[in-house]
């Protein structure tokens, strides 16, 4: 094994170099709301309740994903807000996790010649798990886990379910060679299916993982009968029980599921049949990745309507019922293939399934691609094939993996570069609204850094968000980029397109982006910076707040950008109806009560103020809020003190 040190440290070197050109990009995409906008995660000091905060500062999922959270607020506490500094912290992970496929792959070669290929040699399984693991770091479909600075959860979870799997592996292999092994195998569950969870949810599926390794590999072979009832027992409790309890949940809350579509612009049947073409387009990418159909948003691959619409939908379907069938076939014959295709197919089974998510994302393979991986490198580098094709072999491996660095190179010197990553990913998806409106926004930019060239980045800027507007009519950015770009460069807003975005926000179900949108223009309105009427930007929010799938805690968002526009604006009666209308949509949500405590002792209202602020020193606020309650109390105490004194007959409150 010391003979491989050599190797494997060239291979961390090699994967660091071609991640280099890539540290220097900037923050994208949900970076913005994760990181740059999420106060609670901004910590200055490293006390329980600051990281307690942290951990749990956002609801990305049902269990909050704290451990990713937290690690994000341990950056920005040591590093603060460069990016830098979060995205050697991920490569750091991405390595850690190199180094981890290669254990694994390792123990499941051990249990593989075990019991199925005894040509296999020591020395073989040490080069193929070498070549596995070259593969999986240096893979492109890896990169939006490393530079895309919040698929940390991504790349955190997968760490310790690469953990949980060789764990048990090597307790396996020992009991395999008569030795204890059992403690091994719970710590595999108990351990790292929690950490994986809370770093992100899909770290849940390590133990069905677990039962493919177990089932396909190992075959539930023990020495003694009474140790595979146990084993069996055991795989009863961690997977067969869960499965059977999450699918009997989700027959019982229906409407819970369909309701996630509310905020989406496509059907749970939609999403059914688009993600067989999705799979499809995973596979081909893992296995000859093309630069130019890579990117970080795929929203232009088009929606599968019915079996034949697009007629590939159907082909899909059946191809992914084939590889079920060859994983079957494939069970006694080549049991390292039916693991891989398993492997995939299962790695896939969350974010590919019935939930209301989007549609594609590539760094949802950077697990599931390692069951692709690995049977690949194992027949490339297979010790049985004819001895006249080893050199050819070995010579095709050493092809793809200069073929995969230099893709994930060029990629990763894209997204170094923050103008040259919107103009590849605009480039190579046309049709996508989002790589469009982007675009946008960067000719926006450079008409502020370079104002010689105004005129024609405008004219570019104008362009895309028009491509953005065309490529998805459901999608609001072009529109709201549109509106924004002539209120704030003093040109006067188009009608017919305000018209067309109170349309699309009243009546097509109200998208996320639309949300960060209307913060956006409430934002240029209080600063000054866009020329908008009253008429016209409440008639934005109306739209908006008429619209039916608007619930919860967004629509208690939308409402306190609201009160804040009518309080700039002026119009203090619309800001005390939406302050109030905000705190009935999300009445656990102490930001809203002081904000709407703010108008109160605006307008004089100050016994009101006094009540809702001493409710929430009662009660307690989050330690990234007593600064603007502390503000309010003194706000409040100012305006008392004009009045006469406190309108209560308690003295004020110090908190």
């Amino acid at each position: 094994m010391h003979y491989f040190s050599l190797p494997l440290a060239c291979l961390l070197l090699l994967a660091t170099l071609v991640y280099t050109p890539g540290l220097s990009g900037d923050f994208v995409f949900d970076d913005e709301a994760n990181i740059l906008l999420n106060e609670q995660l901004l910590i200055t000091e490293l006390t329980p309740s600051a990281l307690k905060q942290a951990a749990y500062s956002m609801s990305s999922g049902p269990l909050m994903r704290p451990i990713s959270y937290l690690t994000l607020a341990l950056n920005h506490s040591f590093t603060g807000l460069a990016p830098l500094y979060f995205k050697l912290t991920n490569l750091l992970i991405h390595l850690l996790n190199g180094l981890a496929i290669f254990w694994l792959s390792g123990q499941l070669l051990k249990a593989y010649r075990r019991h199925h290929q005894p040509a296999l040699t020591l020395r073989h399984t040490h080069w193929i798990s070498l070549a596995t693991s070259a593969f999986w770091l240096l893979h492109p479909l890896g990169l939006t886990s490393v530079l895309y600075i919040v698929q940390r959860m991504n790349s955190l979870s997968t760490l310790f379910v690469l953990l949980g799997l060789a764990t048990y592996c090597w307790g396996r292999n020992r009991q395999d060679e008569g030795r204890p092994g059992a403690l091994l195998l719970v710590a595999s569950v108990l351990v790292f299916t929690p950490l994986a969870a809370f770093s992100k949810e899909n770290g849940a599926l390590l133990p069905f993982f677990l039962l493919i390794v177990e089932a396909t590999l190992f075959r539930f072979a023990m020495p003694a009968p009474s140790a595979k009832r146990w084993l069996l027992i055991f795989f009863a409790v961690i997977a067969v029980a869960p499965a059977f309890t999450v699918f009997g949940y989700l027959l019982t809350h229906i409407d819970w599921l369909l309701g996630g579509y509310s905020g989406r612009d496509f059907t749970l049947s939609e999403r059914l049949l688009t993600q067989a073409r999705v799979v499809w387009f995973y596979l081909t990418m893992i296995v000859a990745p093309n630069i130019s159909q890579l990117g970080l948003f795929h929203d232009d691959i088009p929606l599968s309507t019915g079996l034949l619409s697009p007629p590939t939908t159907g082909f899909a379907i059946a191809g992914l019922l084939g590889l079920l069938g060859i994983a079957g076939w494939a069970y006694r014959r080549a049991p390292l293939l039916s693991f891989g295709l398993l492997f995939f197919l299962v790695g896939h089974s969350m974010e590919s399934s019935i939930f209301a998510l989007e549609m594609v994302h590539e760094h949802r393979n950077y697990l599931p691609m390692f069951g692709i991986l690995l049977p690949m490198a194992y027949y490339l580098l297979h010790p049985t094939l004819p001895e006249h094709t080893r050199k050819a072999r070995i010579a095709l491996s050493i092809l793809f993996i200069a073929m995969l660095s230099i893709t994930t190179a060029m990629r990763a010197s894209d997204w170094g570069n923050p103008i040259q990553f919107s103009v590849t990913e605009a480039r190579n998806h046309p049709d996508s609204a989002r790589s469009q409106y982007r675009l946008g926004l960067t000719y926006w930019q450079l008409m502020e850094w370079q104002p010689e060239n105004a005129e024609i980045y405008a004219a570019q800027a104008r362009e895309h968000f028009e491509l953005s507007r065309s490529a998805n009519p459901n999608n609001s950015s072009g529109l709201f980029a549109l509106l924004m770009f002539d209120a704030q460069t003093g040109n006067a807003v188009n009608p017919e397109q305000l018209h067309e975005l109170e349309t699309l926000l009243r009546s097509r179900p109200f998208l996320s982006n639309s949300a960060h949108h209307l913060r956006d223009i409430n934002q240029c309105q209080t600063e000054d910076r866009c020329q908008f009427t009253a008429q016209q930007i409440n008639g934005i929010f109306d739209a908006a707040l008429a619209n039916p799938t608007l619930r919860g805690t967004t629509r208690a968002k939308v409402l306190a950008e609201a009160m804040i526009v009518a309080l700039v604006l002026g119009d203090i009666g619309r800001a005390l109806v939406k302050g109030r209308e905000a705190i009935q949509a999300d009445p656990n949500d102490p930001q809203h009560r002081l904000n709407y405590s703010s108008v109160l002792i605006q307008t004089g209202q100050l016994g009101q103020a006094r009540n809702m602020l001493q409710g929430l020193v009662d009660k307690g606020v989050k330690p990234f809020l007593h600064h603007r309650l502390v503000a309010q109390l003194q706000a409040l105490a100012t305006a008392e003190g004009k009045a006469g004194g406190p309108t209560q007959s308690h003295s004020t409150t110090t908190y």
